[in-house]
């Protein structure tokens, strides 16, 4: 009692008055596991126990006991002598050991019984009633007579029935063929008098018509959605895939047997959101419409997806219709074509801001000539005003200076506005970015920036302008500069995906670039920085283009910015360089 700190029952039999009992302990303390102050024993007579246990007794030759967790039995309400026998040999003993509840079939102490056990809750001690199989039987075999006997008695009664009531039988089926006939052409529900030998055989062929109606509907139905050039998913109220065509598996790369009848979980997160925004809605909702990215093994895809509710003749929502389709090749265009009009209005801004420029500098030339002729003709005449003379030929050369670097930019302008041919050549862009990353190093160490090229032993050759390239990069460059604080990084990375391209990723861990901005920041005179131009990634992307190749950018706001170039791969040809460099 002092170890356990707490009340149980002793788990052997003690004698009080020299009649067997079961003791109960209770501690007295002041608080629960608190040290004991004393103690109430409390004695449980057995033959008590055995007379409550009675009440439980099966049959006239059952009878019940009480076992401890040695096996060993307390009391038996037949027969006090098997008080001290041992359970442990027989099968339940050791499966009430393991707190379970059951019923074993077997013999016991000599005779074929029945035994349901069950431990005592948070006791050491187990309960079990057993009944001979004879006896267990006997109720059996006299409810199988009963049922034998009854059986019979209804077989007759049902065979007079069949017998006395077969017409009033027939003539149910008979309204059933006919409606069932005319419910499959389409016809209304009524019950005429048919008049045929043959009922039963009506019945099958009607049956059989019905039958072969429906599937060829079904097959009409999945005919027309498998010709639909878009993907189609129909999902039920309970958010389980119904039905998709082939071209939804084909967008998504996935098999129907894979999906169909499968949660709506296993779809892409769009599909799910609307899906749930669709499930609860009435006949007055429009539907929902939006593009998201896919990435599939052959590359991004931009899929568009419209969604609305399927609903009955109650407006009630019996499932959510799901249809999408790729538009990856139609927002290229629309880039492209945006593009080209902005290309087209900078180029006509271009030619009339040089215009302009170019007409008054004619004229500033020109008296800028004048002043200088007639300094000449003052030198010559005058000396005494050496000086001013002095004065005026400086303005009139820096005058002279200011004008040829004018209209070096207004030449430049022209030239940007028309079409630029590149010098193309075959060059390894592992050696450009090794090249660019050494013109730019004075800007890294100025910032204490560490700036690595990660690439392996082979070469990376590509056919295009180099010196384009080589500006591209360095805008990437210096906008990853002007986004990293000092010490930070700027990782520059090359691999080939496939046999066909090379890919360089430009990373840095500067302040990144806002996702509501990300979709501009190709668009010319767009910038992030209140003092940029907004041309240097315009420009890049131009450049890149015009290599047939591609860029994407992907950023997070305190993490970095990731910007990937995708270029054709070009075999080592006549024109090419030798890498050298070892990284």
């Amino acid at each position: 009692l002092k170890w356990r700190r707490s009340s149980f029952v002793a788990d052997s039999i003690a004698k009080m008055n020299g009649e067997p009992t079961l003791l109960i302990i209770v501690p007295f303390q002041s608080d629960d596991e608190a040290e004991v102050d004393g103690g109430l024993i409390a004695y449980v007579s057995l033959v008590y126990l055995q007379k409550y246990f009675k009440q439980n007794v099966i049959g006239d030759h059952g009878h019940s006991f009480l076992f401890n967790n040695e096996g060993k039995v307390l009391f038996d309400t037949n027969d006090f002598s098997k008080s001290g026998s041992l359970l442990g040999e027989y099968p339940f003993a050791r499966e009430a050991f393991l707190d379970r509840t059951g019923v074993y079939r077997g013999e016991l102490w000599g005779e074929d019984s029945l035994v349901a056990y069950n431990p005592v809750d948070r006791l050491p001690f187990y309960t079990a009633t057993s009944t001979p199989l004879t006896e267990a039987n006997a109720v059996i075999d006299s409810l199988k007579d009963i049922l034998w006997k009854g059986f019979i008695l209804i077989f007759l009664a049902a065979l007079t029935l069949l017998i006395f009531g077969i017409r009033w039988i027939i003539k149910p089926i008979k309204a059933l063929t006919q409606q069932a006939a005319s419910y499959a052409k389409g016809g209304d529900w009524f019950v005429p008098v048919l008049e045929k030998e043959d009922e039963i055989q009506t019945l099958s062929s009607t049956m059989k018509y019905m039958a072969e109606s429906l599937v060829s509907h079904e097959r009409q139905l999945q005919l027309i959605l498998e010709s639909f050039p878009f993907g189609v998913f129909a999902i039920n109220p309970e958010g389980f895939i119904s039905s998709m065509n082939t071209t939804a598996g084909d967008l998504l790369n996935i098999q129907k047997e894979k999906v169909v009848g499968k949660s709506v979980s296993v779809l892409p997160l769009s599909f799910r959101n609307h899906f749930e925004q669709c499930k609860h809605v009435s006949r007055k909702f429009d539907g929902l419409e939006e593009d998201f990215i896919f990435e599939s093994k052959g590359g991004k895809k931009i899929i568009k997806q419209s969604s609305s509710p399927l609903l009955d003749e109650n407006d009630q929502v019996i499932g959510v219709l799901i249809t999408f389709w790729d538009v990856t090749k139609v927002r290229q265009l629309e880039t492209h074509i945006q593009r080209s009009e902005q290309l087209v209005a900078i180029g006509q801004m271009t030619a009339g801001l040089a215009h302009e420029v170019k007409n008054p500098l004619g004229t500033v030339q020109l008296a800028s000539d004048l002043i200088a002729s007639e300094i000449e003709e003052m030198t010559a005449s005058s000396e005494s005003e050496a000086a001013s003379i002095q004065i005026i030929s400086e303005a009139a050369s820096d005058i002279q200076d200011e004008i040829q670097r004018l209209d070096h930019l207004v030449r430049r302008f022209l030239q940007f506005s028309r079409e630029n041919k590149k010098d193309e050549s075959v060059f390894n862009m592992k050696t450009v970015a090794f090249e660019t990353l050494q013109l730019l190093s004075h800007q890294f160490r100025k910032k204490q920036i560490h700036a690595t090229l990660e690439a392996d032993g082979e070469d990376y050759f590509v056919k295009g302008d180099k010196n384009q390239m080589i500006q591209a990069l360095i805008n990437l460059f210096i906008n990853s500069i002007e986004a990293v604080s000092h010490h930070g990084q700027i990782t520059v990375s090359m691999e080939k995906p496939n046999s066909d391209t090379i890919e360089i990723q430009i990373k840095d861990d500067g302040i990144g670039i806002p996702q509501q901005k990300i979709k501009r920041i190709f668009n010319p005179f767009f910038s992030t920085k209140q003092e940029g131009t907004g041309l240097g990634l315009w420009i890049t992307h131009d450049i890149i283009s015009s290599h047939n190749g591609h860029i994407e950018v992907e950023s997070e706001m305190g993490e970095g910015t990731s910007f990937l170039i995708s270029l054709k791969k070009h075999e080592k040809g006549d024109h090419y360089e030798k890498n050298n460099l070892v990284s």
